[in-house]
């Protein structure tokens, strides 16, 4: 949320010099004395190197403005919202949309040199690399204007007045351009002799994705008008409310949302929804959300992001697939593979905004073009695990996170479990193997479209050799993964929590004549769930009832009540599970920033 106009500050200092042909003044680099600030030097581009909002030439820390630090860098951002409401982002264009964007330009300066000599001139340029990248605005009484990068042509008079201007990027940082811009001044007298020069390095902020733990604030799902979906979202919305958010039904009938006139309502995977910030004055940051666009073609449903969200304070980008989809599977570019593990410390190494998690495999790998964009942000490295032997292939079908007061880390890691589904089925079939699951549910034959009656029992189920076998071997596929998580997170068993739900395998054709089997929830994916602050809504896993109890519910809701979390159960049955995904998929949650500050993290 935009609080105060940032006044961010070029002060280029390190290695320039004021140099001059005529008389200056004292030196600008003879140490003052304690009584007395140290001048500036006569050339001298002034940044928030010490990202306090404020342009200070005089100010020590803004000498240090040739690198970037844990305590020292100056930082602008990518404009990528909205300002004006004409569904462009601002950076597409070559004016300043208004005051509200002009809040998004940090602030840079040529410091007012009051001796330049008559004739003396000046370049301001932007490093070669950063040039197509960037964009420059002067700003002055009569307005601001676009100027070029490549080189801006100062008069003595500009260079006696001194120059405001503005910076924006036209991008966050690319694998092919780092985001840190050298802004150079260099300053020649009327017979072409060197006066002096300085520079300032910058970087723009990077796009950085929320974990589930953040504070929720809004949280989108498709309205798809039918009895059962009504059901589906007032029971979301229950769970919403409960947990301090606004509930915000999307219409999905919209003839620019529907895909051969069908809605799409899988909301989790068209986009996510992250956040960049650079600091402003008062000792905040000013933030702005952007929504990340599936790298997936085409899903019309998507195109919410770029009509709806993208305003005033809300960015929108989309870092395209590569053109060949052999080249990548497009159901695992789906955002219901990307997920973030919640802040931690492992060690001597500290995540403050966590890390990514993405599943990819051997064989089958999301588009390698959003990894290496993602990558290139540098503040949240990826952690990748198998999930290639999912049918729809998404971490979300295995492992969540949920906010708790239950540790030290304040939040727990849920994972699928089908070794516990199958430890207390057998427990229960003891005495109650004829007790049924999912009463009243049915799966659906997608060739004929003829509805299939659901209902099973405990014995039945354990009776079933090759679901049986599945499971042995999805476990296998869990646990495999949970061995990287352990590593890489250093988490312990205490820090896990084990959700029981069954899969099944289904057979695909491998494209050279044979086939694979993939693992599909069998038993309602209670770990696909949507977490909202200290309440959670998982899906109803319609588990074996016995004594009038569903005793998978009665377990979760144990495990739940024992790390201080509310769960809210929503039926999710008819237009998620069993069209393979579950109340994650079909939701998606704008976050407020955590207070960590990016830039203090040095990366």
């Amino acid at each position: 949320m935009k609080r105060a106009l940032l006044t961010l500050v070029v002060v280029v200092a390190g290695c320039g010099g004021s140099g001059g042909g005529d008389d200056t003044g004292p030196d600008p680099f003879q140490d003052a004395g304690p009584e007395k600030p140290k001048d500036p030097p006569a050339v001298d581009i002034v940044v928030d190197a010490n990202r306090n909002g404020v342009l200070e030439p005089t100010s020590p820390s803004e000498q240090a403005d040739d690198s970037f630090t844990t305590t020292s860098g100056a930082i602008f951002l990518a404009n990528a919202d909205d300002d004006d409401g004409d569904k462009k982002r601002d950076s597409e264009d070559e004016i300043v949309n208004g005051a509200d964007d002009e809040l998004d330009l940090a602030r840079l300066q040529i410091h007012p040199w009051a001796k330049a000599p008559e004739g003396a001139t000046g370049v301001l340029k932007v490093d070669t690399a950063s040039q197509p990248r960037v964009r420059l605005f002067r700003i002055a009484p009569e307005g601001t204007t676009v100027v070029p990068t490549e080189g801006l042509a100062l008069a003595a008079a500009d260079l006696r007045a001194g120059v405001e201007l503005g910076i924006e990027s036209k991008s966050f940082a690319l694998p092919t351009w780092n985001g840190e811009v050298t802004v150079e001044l260099v300053v020649t007298s009327a017979a072409g002799a060197e006066l002096g020069r300085d520079s300032a390095v910058m970087r723009v902020a990077p796009f950085i994705l929320q974990s589930d733990v953040q504070a929720p604030r809004t949280v989108y799902f498709a309205d798809l008008r039918d009895t059962g979906h009504r059901r589906f979202q007032a029971q979301v919305t229950e769970g919403v409310v409960a947990g301090g958010a606004v509930a915000r039904p999307i219409d999905s009938f919209k003839t620019e949302y529907t895909q051969r006139g069908q809605p799409d309502q899988w909301t989790q995977d068209h986009w996510t929804i992250g956040y960049t910030s650079m600091p402003v004055a008062g000792g905040v940051q000013r933030v702005m959300d952007v929504v990340l666009r599936a790298a997936t073609e085409p899903r019309p449903a998507a195109d919410f992001a770029s009509v709806e969200l993208l305003g005033h304070d809300f960015g929108y980008i989309h870092p395209r697939a590569t053109d060949d989809p052999q080249t990548h599977d497009v159901s695992m570019d789906s955002h219901g593979n990307l997920d973030v593990v919640p802040p931690y410390t492992l060690g001597t190494a500290s995540y403050p905004l966590g890390r990514i998690l993405a599943g990819e495999g051997e064989f089958r790998k999301p588009d390698q073009t959003l990894k290496a964009y993602l990558e290139a942000q540098r503040v949240q490295p990826v952690i990748n695990i198998n999930t290639e032997w999912l049918e729809v292939g998404h971490v979300d079908e295995m492992v969540s996170f949920v906010r708790t007061n239950g540790n030290a880390r304040g939040w727990k890691l849920f994972v699928a479990s089908p070794k516990l589904a199958r430890q207390m089925l057998m427990t229960a079939a003891a005495s109650n193997g004829g007790a049924t699951l999912f009463e009243g549910k049915s799966w659906v034959d997608f060739r004929t479209g003829r509805e299939i009656p659901a209902m099973t029992t405990i014995d039945a189920i354990l009776a079933d050799a090759d679901l049986m076998q599945a499971n042995q071997e999805a476990q296998q596929w869990i646990d495999d993964a949970l061995v990287i998580l352990k590593r890489e997170v250093g988490l312990t068993d205490d820090d896990i929590v084990e959700v029981p739900f069954l899969y099944k395998s289904e057979q695909f054709g491998d494209g050279q004549g044979g086939s694979v089997s993939l693992y599909i929830a069998y038993i309602p994916g209670t770990v696909n769930q949507l977490v909202v602050g200290q309440h959670t809504v998982p899906p109803d896993p319609f588990g074996p009832v016995i004594n009038g109890q569903d005793i998978f519910k009665a377990d979760l809701v144990a495990r739940y009540a024992a790390l201080g979390v509310t769960p809210h159960f929503a039926d999710a049955w008819d237009d998620y599970h069993r069209l393979s995904g579950e109340v994650h998929c079909g939701t998606n949650t704008l976050r407020d920033a955590p207070t960590t500050r990016w830039w203090e993290l040095g990366k």
